[in-house]
């Protein structure tokens, strides 16, 4: 019987559940070919409530695997160790890599090659800091989904295929890994 920290699962799984929904309103906005002109709700939604949901729930995910395993509740001792510099490390190198790999999309500039790279290794850092081997295979099966799979999907116009499961059941993973 493994015994989890309800806290940290419940503060991992909303920090998951921010960047997926983050994800989910910005990824639809583009699928409906929504444009920019802020005069409907889902293009504010898309413009500016996506990315701070997405970037407030990946802070969310930093802050609860940096706590301290004897960490009683959601607020204790925070300590500046390894694993908290690890986390929030994994995390900004996650979140700029994305950033700056959706800026040159946008931009029809071509990817420059150092933030696909930051953005594994970061996902690396991130199971690894977790540590467990449900770490290590929530990182692999994120990367997997977003790095093949979702590209795949968007390529050849499938709505409803296996990334964005894919995907769920990596940040579960995660959370079930940084709580035990």
């Amino acid at each position: 019987m493994v015994n989890l920290k309800d806290s940290r699962l419940q503060l991992t799984l909303l920090g998951s559940l921010g960047v997926l929904s983050g994800l989910i309103i910005r990824n639809s906005s583009e699928q409906l070919k929504i444009t920019g002109d802020f005069k409907t709700v889902d293009s504010f939604l898309s413009v500016y409530v996506a990315p701070v949901v997405f970037v407030v729930g990946w802070a969310i995910i930093a802050y609860s695997v940096a706590l301290p395993r004897s960490a009683k509740g959601l607020i204790g001792k925070f300590p500046l160790d390894r694993k908290t510099i690890q986390a929030f490390v994994a995390v900004i190198g996650i979140v700029v890599s994305i950033y700056q790999m959706r800026q040159s999309i946008a931009t029809g500039v071509q990817t420059n090659m150092i933030y696909p790279s930051m953005y594994v290794a970061g996902w690396l850092l991130l199971g690894h800091t977790v540590g467990s081997r449900y770490g290590y295979l929530s990182s692999l099966l994120a990367l997997l989904a977003t790095i093949l799979v979702l590209p795949f999907q968007r390529a050849n116009c499938i709505v409803d295929g296996p990334g964005m499961p894919m995907l769920t059941i990596a940040f579960v993973m995660l959370a079930y890994a940084n709580s035990q």
